[in-house]
């Protein structure tokens, strides 16, 4: 009895002891995230990653351009982009921005060499019946250092996103964040375009 009672307590103090590791260790790879260790975010951006026509694309078109990585944001961006859940490359957002059964990419593109700070976001969406993926340019600006995108479903912002959704089979949007503002902007896919949509988000 007094040997299962000892069992017993040593396994919880075990179990203590693993799980205040696990919440250390998420806190960290947090830390980390947000202050640019290169170590914890090595492979959120891998180009390989993505479908091989839209990695043609890229090299075929936009040679000069790459994907926005961590590393490339300001402090205060990547403070900002770390908080998100699943933290992912802030570069790239993957969901199906247009319906339910095509894939569809957002990438954020900025100079290669670091030129200038300006930025370009592409959406790639895969063609119905086809292997192929085409794209559509729906925004340009400067001070790419500031920005991201992320994948949100539409419903997260119904109120503001309502007269789109309403006109629209696409459940998620891309939404893309300037961290000096207090605003985002949404993507969403409606008659047969990406339509434009602020929503207040810090």
């Amino acid at each position: 009895m007094l040997f299962a009672s000892r069992r017993r307590a040593s396994c919880a103090r075990a179990l203590y002891v693993v799980l205040g590791s696990n919440l250390l260790l998420a806190a960290a790879v947090t830390l980390h995230a947000a202050t640019g260790d290169p170590e914890d975010l090595l492979g959120l951006c891998r180009v390989d990653s993505l479908p091989q026509d839209i990695r043609g694309s890229l090299s075929r078109n936009f040679s000069s351009w790459k994907i926005q990585e961590p590393t490339d944001l300001s402090a205060r961006a990547r403070t900002r982009w770390a908080v998100e859940r699943p933290l992912m490359c802030p570069g790239i957002a993957a969901g199906h921005f247009q319906n339910a059964k095509s894939s569809s990419y957002a990438l954020l593109l900025i100079p290669a060499n670091h030129s200038s700070a300006t930025y370009r976001l592409l959406i790639f969406t895969q063609q119905s019946g086809q292997q192929f993926y085409g794209f559509k340019a729906v925004a340009q600006g400067d001070g790419a250092g500031d920005v991201f995108v992320h994948t949100v479903p539409t419903v997260r912002f119904y109120e503001a996103t309502s007269k789109w959704v309403s006109r629209s089979r696409a459940s998620e949007a891309v939404m893309f964040v300037d961290s000096a503002a207090q605003q985002a902007n949404l993507y969403i896919w409606a008659d047969e375009s990406y339509q434009q949509q602020q929503v207040n988000y810090q």
